[in-house]
């Protein structure tokens, strides 16, 4: 992975100057400890960066695809990442260089999304099997449900 990919370099957007972000990159940087989740897919970031008074101010979309097992059959499944407006904003008294590398903070938002639970396609096939070893509703569950004349 090149390094630069995730830099931003702070003096090339003075004067109103901006910086278009269109990359694909290597998914090693969302590398989990656990083998549950993975990333094997490039991460595709489009946006852009810009400053505004004493503020650096990054947009971007970014898409990720994840495999992780499906909750029903236990088979990998494919999980698509769409964060449609990133965006962050950077007080520039904080930066000790001219550079922000903001590789933490796609990954932090990409692994936030991860949702708990996946499944094959939405409706694993195998659901039909493993139903009748759920339980079943009551007919008349929410019956004793207190407050419920309250509606």
């Amino acid at each position: 992975m090149k390094e630069d990919q995730f830099k931003i370099y702070i003096d090339r957007l003075k004067e109103g100057r901006k910086e278009k972000i269109e990359v694909e990159v290597d998914p090693a940087f969302l590398t989990l400890a656990d083998n549950e989740v993975l990333f094997n897919k490039p991460v595709k970031l489009t946006g852009e960066a810009y400053l505004a008074e004493n503020h650096l101010l990054l947009n971007l979309k970014i898409i990720a695809e994840a495999t992780m097992p499906c909750s029903i059959c236990n088979e990998p499944t494919q999980v698509p990442i769409a964060i449609k407006d990133f965006k962050q904003q950077i007080d520039l008294e904080e930066f000790a260089k001219p550079v922000y590398d903001f590789a933490d903070d796609v990954r932090t938002a990409i692994l936030l999304k991860i949702p708990p639970f996946a499944e094959c396609g939405g409706n694993c096939p195998d659901r039909k099997t493993v139903s009748k070893f759920l339980k079943q509703p009551a007919k008349d569950e929410g019956a004793n449900f207190p407050f419920q004349s309250l509606e």
